[in-house]
């Protein structure tokens, strides 16, 4: 009997060191998946063992599976809280799901460890320079060749930050098209200036829409303040227009918060030929563990027509999902529904068009055709829009856009818009 019971007893670590041999054999042959599942059983045997903790979490971090990730580093930690590897490791896989900012908290724990260790500070440089923070991020790699100066991860990112790629153009072209009256066509041109805490860019579009050509001008700016505000703003004017907005100025801001959140406004204000309307539109964002966030935003407009007075207030609102697919690819869906939001192609497209005051301007511009003048100005409706996109970073220097929409209206009609857009940085 005392033979079976140290037979029993024995098998444990035997079993346990056939295991880390398969799991080491499988990561040397680039088997991560299997490696990582070996590890695990590993890691569920002894569950003390910070080694095999971090092996899953790094493993995980390589299958591009963060959320696994993140916990396993969580749990290296709960047992060692100064454990560096650990610190840094998860500090990547939270820049993998875009959550820099929070990616700074256990680097600057491991800092406070080992403030000379390479790894931390080149993670340091990694988590600012996707902040935008170039200045910031050259000053770690300088720490990092001054005491290596052969470092390769070092000398690649002084490559990269050698790379930057302040001039941004950017073409773009719309089309719109209303069931009730002739499509309207939209191309773009976008020069900009990207600096390390913000950028400033002039654009030109041409309509034509409702018969109306139509040339706008303008620019915007933002800025990103240390404290993870942001300022930001565009003005657009189209002297003479009919149709669209003569004069088009919005202001907001938005605040990054702990944990993923980002909560912010806008207020908009557009001059037409006949009337003047106002937008309010508060937003917030949230980042998953995961690369995907979402974002939703209410919109409160309200519209003053010249010269009765009459005031009409419009609610809207729209959600958009975002999911990053891989490092280049973002793809987004979006829902919107309710009244207008000013928002899109063109300026009084997305949600819910109030009839009066669209087939008032047409009246007077003298572009009413006859399957609207059937229409009561005094009809309203609502809207459903439903939209997607996505986002290819095809090289550092170039990246295409694509987008659509549909939008369904109570009344019967409908509206589809598609857009494309390519972005040079040089």
């Amino acid at each position: 009997m005392s033979g079976l019971i140290l037979a029993v007893f024995l098998a444990g670590p035997l079993l346990a060191t056939d295991l880390e041999t398969d799991a080491r054999e499988a990561v040397e042959n680039e088997r991560y998946e299997e490696g990582r599942d070996l590890y695990l059983q590993l890691s569920e045997q002894s569950s003390w063992n910070v080694d095999y903790l971090l092996w899953v979490a790094t493993l995980s971090d390589w299958l591009e599976d963060s959320v696994t990730a993140t916990q396993f580093y969580d749990r290296a930690l709960a047992l060692e809280p100064l454990n560096v590897e650990a610190l840094v490791g998860k500090a990547y896989a939270l820049m993998r799901q875009q959550e820099f900012q929070t990616a700074l908290e256990p680097l600057s724990m491991a800092r406070l460890v080992a403030p000379n260790n390479a790894d931390v500070l080149l993670g340091l440089a990694r988590a600012y320079y996707y902040q935008g923070d170039a200045q910031a991020a050259r000053g770690y790699v300088d720490q990092v060749i001054n005491l290596d100066p052969e470092n390769q991860d070092a000398e690649q990112l002084t490559t990269l930050f050698a790379r930057s790629r302040p001039l941004e153009v950017r073409l773009g072209y719309g089309n719109d098209r209303f069931s009730r009256v002739s499509p309207s066509q939209m191309g773009s041109l976008s020069v900009g200036y990207v600096g390390e805490h913000g950028r400033i860019s002039g654009h030109y579009e041409r309509w034509h829409e409702f018969d109306e050509k139509v040339d706008l001008g303008g620019f915007s700016f933002n800025q990103r303040f240390e404290n993870g505000l942001w300022l930001r703003g565009d003005a657009m004017l189209a002297a003479g227009a009919t149709v669209s907005a003569q004069e088009d100025y919005t202001a907001g801001m938005a605040w990054s918060l702990p944990g993923g959140l980002v909560m912010g406004a806008d207020y908009r204000y557009l001059r037409f030929q006949f009337d003047k309307t106002h937008v309010i539109a508060p937003l917030i964002e949230y980042y998953f563990k995961t690369p995907i966030w979402i974002r939703a935003m209410f919109f409160k407009s309200w519209t003053e027509f010249e010269p009765t007075a009459v005031v009409d207030n419009n609610e809207s609102f729209r959600i958009h999902y975002y999911q990053q697919i891989t490092r280049p690819v973002v793809f987004n869906f979006g829902f919107a529904h309710g009244n207008e939001t000013f928002s899109a192609l063109p300026p009084d497209r997305l949600g819910t068009i109030d009839s009066l005051r669209l087939i008032e301007r047409l009246r007077r511009a003298g572009l009413l055709d006859e399957t609207l003048r059937t229409i009561d100005p005094l009809d309203r409706f609502e809207a459903s829009t439903y939209s997607g996109g996505v986002d290819l970073k095809l090289s550092p220097g170039l990246s295409v856009d694509l987008n659509f929409s549909y939008q369904d209206r109570t009344d019967g009609s409908s509206q589809s818009t598609f857009g494309v857009g390519i972005t040079l940085r040089k």
